[in-house]
């Protein structure tokens, strides 16, 4: 049976009849127990008693309890009884033994032959019955998915609603992104259609064994979802086929549940071909290295130098020093070699400036021109860091970054691993500022950590939409959601797409970057836009330097933009994949990695 935690000292110890042994999980929205009565085991779920007087939270409690009973046929858990115990609502559904698939991928790795037929047959049987039900789940993925003894199952209604419901007086955008369809990231209407995309994107997930719109953090997910052509190269066929008709960004061009069901019924009724075992083995060589070799090897022999100069540090530490003009590099190349570089940070610890730039299990911390060696590594044990900055608390350095979707703290003077948090993300965004970070998490609620005990500050924030984007503002959190609004105390704007960064220029300006590559400053009170930009790159970021604004847009190359004067720092045959600007030294600078391998600084000096 799959392990569940100790009983806590304020949780129940009966409900409506059923004895409870354990803790099976914990969510926004309350907590599952398991329970028994009379041999059998089954799920309870249980709405957290700080919520009980949130009528909003205990109709959405008693919806989803109505929504899942519904649902007729197997595969997903039956709904057993639901009801009111002493003012808290509950929801007992028959227990699934088994953990989810994605605690399955991240242990023991991707399915193959009859296993991952029997996932994919499974669940796409399960979502025809909710379909049939006239239910969108709205949220499948792959934490939404039991391997049970007699199959996978489908579970959490708890964002789902019926299609008569479809129209209501405001929308909001709700699912998990890297599984959420274009559709849904645009703002639109989650549909059936909807729920066959996500459906495809986690049979990738069980297939490849990663995230088929992976990103540096939220927005990057969400603009590869809204954009990018999915890779299924590492999908045996013919499922890849189904997969790619699923994926379609028109969700009227997907095919029904029912049609893919009966594909895939037909299909694992043929059959196979056998392939020799060496091609079986080259195939997954091929999938697993691709990646790596264009990355590294191909961009490499290029234009970057065979080996990395031991001093890397010094050598930025001294073109610093330099006065290069507006937009020149400083330096050459410098950073680590060979690592797909995923998150960094600008700025400064204990008055060196740092450069943190985090790939290959590690988080290297570049201290330019001093004595002590010239980078630091503090190993994360993750190649999946979708966030890195630098901070100091107390006169100590700290580090914070997220790894596998949990936040983590790091002491670089004790070189110890501090406490972690997490919310079911894979990217949050976060915020790091005056001694507290903030994590973003995808049902709306925003966590506050103080990074000097380690521990949650008070109550989370609850927000209607996804969190996409967060900064402190010096007085106040400062949200971006992936709706399209802009969230400062009770003032609200539209951003007019969904948000992928949020940056404080000071004062109460505040400078915004949407999915479609736009760049906008707010005034006080989000009032006023009092500067755009249109960058149609994927990356963009706005830096302000003696009273100007500066737009940088990477992508396909890499360029400022100030006023009407705009350079090209970095041609388009070169590929940025991550951007950085802030103040280095004392100058204000962009450091770009290109192709993920080595990172360049530019000035944004006059």
């Amino acid at each position: 049976m799959t392990e569940a935690r100790a009983l806590r000292r304020d949780d129940p110890r009966e409900l409506a009849g059923y004895r409870l042994t354990g803790v099976l999980g914990d969510g926004g929205q309350g907590t599952v127990y398991l329970g028994q009565k009379g041999g059998r085991h089954v799920a309870v779920k249980v709405l957290h008693a700080r919520l009980v007087s949130d009528r909003r939270a205990v109709r959405r409690f008693l919806a989803e309890a109505a929504t899942a009973a519904r649902i007729e046929g197997a595969g997903t858990a039956r709904v057993v009884d639901s009801g009111m115990a002493e003012e808290r609502p509950y929801l007992i559904s028959e227990y699934v033994d088994g953990p989810s698939l994605q605690q399955h991928v991240q242990r023991y790795g991707p399915l193959h032959g009859d296993e991952l037929d029997e996932l994919a047959i499974g669940t796409i049987g399960a979502l025809s019955a909710i379909h049939r039900a006239q239910i969108v789940h709205r949220d499948f993925k792959p934490s939404n998915v039991l391997l049970g003894p007699d199959g996978p199952r489908v579970i959490d209604f708890g964002i789902a609603r019926t299609v008569d419901s479809a129209t209501t007086a405001t929308s909001s955008v709700v699912g998990t992104p890297g599984y959420m369809a274009p559709e849904q990231i645009a703002g639109e209407d989650a549909t059936a259609a909807s729920d066959i995309f996500a459906w495809a994107a986690t049979v990738a997930y069980a297939a490849t064994g990663s995230s088929l719109f992976s990103g540096a953090n939220i927005p990057a997910v969400m603009h590869r979802v809204l954009t990018a052509e999915p890779d299924l190269s590492g999908v045996e066929r013919p499922l890849r086929s189904v997969l790619a008709d699923c994926l379609r960004k028109d969700p009227a061009r997907r095919p029904t549940a029912r049609q893919v069901h009966a594909r895939l019924t037909r299909q694992a009724s043929a059959p196979p071909a056998p392939l020799p075992a060496s091609v079986r083995r080259r195939r997954l060589l091929i999938a697993g290295m691709l990646v790596l070799v264009l990355a590294g090897s191909a961009l490499g022999s290029m234009w970057w130098p065979d080996r990395l100069p031991e001093a890397v540090g010094p050598q930025l530490h001294e073109s610093l020093s330099s006065t290069p003009g507006f937009g020149q590099a400083i330096g050459g190349p410098f950073g680590p070699a060979g690592d797909q570089v995923t998150a960094m940070a600008v700025g400064s610890l204990l008055g060196d400036p740092i450069v943190a730039a985090a790939g290959g299990g590690v988080i290297h911390l570049l201290r330019p021109g001093a004595e002590r060696p010239p980078y630091r590594e503090i190993p994360v044990g993750s190649s999946r860091v979708t966030f890195v900055a630098v901070t100091e608390v107390d006169g100590r350095a700290m580090v914070v970054y997220v790894a596998d979707g949990v936040l983590r703290t790091w002491n670089v003077a004790d070189a110890e691993p501090g406490r972690f948090f997490t919310c079911d993300s894979e990217n949050p965004p976060v915020a790091v500022a005056d001694g507290r970070a903030y994590l973003g998490c995808p049902n709306g609620r925003v966590i506050t950590v103080d990074l000097r005990s380690g521990r949650p500050a008070g109550e989370p924030q609850v927000f209607e939409s996804v969190v996409t984007a967060l900064v402190w503002d010096g007085f106040q959190l400062v949200v971006g959601t992936g709706d399209g609004h802009l969230l400062r105390g009770g003032a609200r704007a539209a951003a007019g797409a969904p948000v992928t960064r949020i940056g404080h220029l000071g004062g109460t300006r505040i400078a915004v970057v949407t999915t479609d590559g736009r760049v906008a400053v707010y005034g006080p009170d989000l009032a006023e836009v009092i500067f755009t930009a249109e960058t149609a790159q994927p990356l963009a970021d706005v830096i302000e330097r003696d009273g100007e604004l500066v737009t940088l847009a990477g992508g396909r190359g890499l360029s400022a933009q100030e006023g009407e004067h705009e350079v090209r720092l970095l041609d388009e045959p070169h590929e940025v994949t991550t951007i950085a600007a802030g103040e280095l030294g004392g100058r204000a600078v962009v450091v770009a990695a290109i192709g993920g391998s080595r990172l360049r600084a530019w000035n944004l000096d006059r």
